[in-house]
């Protein structure tokens, strides 16, 4: 997903995803013994999808309705990234826009301004049946992820486009 291993914030936030993602591979392992034993990768992917946008990690996956965890298939992580640095970007953008000139920015900033979006983004999403259906999931993408890469499509992000 894009983590810098040499920044020391990073290697922290790394070892809490992968206890995350090591505890609910173990937890779905008792739960279901038929689980693929070489399928942790989900688990890190997932925990690390959460890091980055929390609770709407969900619509990245592209067989939700898979009941075998270790069988989801998330977004091609590479396609998510350009996403979220597309998104980044713009947010960048807009927060510099509601600063005095010459404030610095901080990526916390930043980031708290993409996530909220996401977030709006993802209940205008649930809310919203028509959005839905205009959207139609692919085999490597899923409607909520075609939807995040239309918005953004003009370098902005507006109110109406969120639902609001």
């Amino acid at each position: 997903m894009g983590y810098d291993v040499f920044d020391p914030n990073v290697n922290v936030e790394m070892q809490t995803i992968i206890n995350r993602a090591t505890r609910r591979y173990a937890d779905e392992v008792k739960k279901d013994p038929t689980t693929d034993k070489l399928a942790f990768e989900y688990f890190i992917r997932d925990e690390m999808v959460k890091g980055k946008i929390g609770r709407d990690s969900e619509l990245f996956v592209k067989n939700p309705e898979e009941p075998n965890m270790s069988a989801r298939e998330y977004v091609d992580p590479r396609l998510m990234q350009n996403l979220f640095t597309s998104m980044d970007l713009i947010s960048s953008d807009f927060v510099s826009n509601n600063k005095k000139q010459g404030e610095e920015i901080s990526p916390k900033e930043i980031n708290s301004q993409t996530n909220k979006w996401i977030s709006q983004a993802a209940n205008h999403w649930r809310k919203n049946k028509e959005l839905r259906s205009k959207y139609s999931a692919n085999d490597n993408e899923t409607g909520f992820y075609l939807y995040l890469k239309d918005i953004i499509s003009d370098n902005k992000i507006t109110d109406k486009e969120l639902g609001k």
